[in-house]
């Protein structure tokens, strides 16, 4: 009676024996399913992520060509505007020069005409 106690615990244990194994494999199985489904359902949002962020790196760089380009037109600009008051300020004097010399032509002027003039 006891073999056949030993062989029927025996028997019940691997019977649980395989039904573990059993689940086991079912469990993995669905495991790999979920992973392999996660990952599938992962890459076209990686995809995104990594498009974006291509996207975000081009801009920054449209961005700094942009920014040097301004300080680039805004240093000539500058540079055009210190000139432009340079040759401001020296038509300013020519002008001023050509304005002191008409006075002094019309004071000669004056002068001339009461020495010609008869008394």
């Amino acid at each position: 009676m006891s073999s056949t106690l030993a062989t029927d615990s025996a028997e019940r244990l691997r019977r649980d024996g395989d039904a573990a194994v059993i689940s086991l494999a079912h469990a993995h199985s669905a495991h790999v399913s979920a992973s392999l489904a996660l990952r599938h359902g992962l890459r076209p949002i990686q995809s995104a992520i990594a498009q974006a962020e291509a996207d975000r790196a081009a801009l920054e760089s449209d961005l700094s060509a942009v920014l040097a380009a301004t300080a680039r037109v805004q240093s000539e600009a500058s540079e055009d505007h210190a000139v432009a008051c340079a040759e401001a300020a020296e038509l300013n004097t020519t002008w001023e020069r050509h304005i002191d010399n008409i006075h002094l032509l019309r004071s000669q002027l004056r002068v001339l005409e009461a020495a010609l003039s008869p008394p």
